[in-house]
């Protein structure tokens, strides 16, 4: 994903989605977080909202997705 708008966050992020992990990757750091620490999933028009807590999200926005990126990513998510 390439952020070149918005709050003013990491210019560039990976997310890998492995079978017990979502990795985030930024420049210079890497933070993993465990399936069993995200409370909740949810989708909006606009974008994909992991929370771990009530203030803690990985927040995926639509925009940097092609369709089929879309597609795999809700399937994935759906399954955790």
């Amino acid at each position: 994903m390439k952020e070149k708008e918005g709050l003013p966050f990491a210019e560039e992020t990976t997310l890998n989605f492995t079978e017990d992990q979502i990795i985030e990757i930024t420049k210079g750091q890497e933070v993993k977080v465990d399936y069993k620490k995200v409370e909740d999933v949810c989708e909006t028009e606009k974008a994909f909202y992991v929370y771990m807590s009530s203030v803690q999200a990985i927040i995926i926005p639509k925009r940097v997705l092609d369709q089929d990126k879309e597609k795999k990513l809700r399937q994935i998510l759906s399954k955790k």
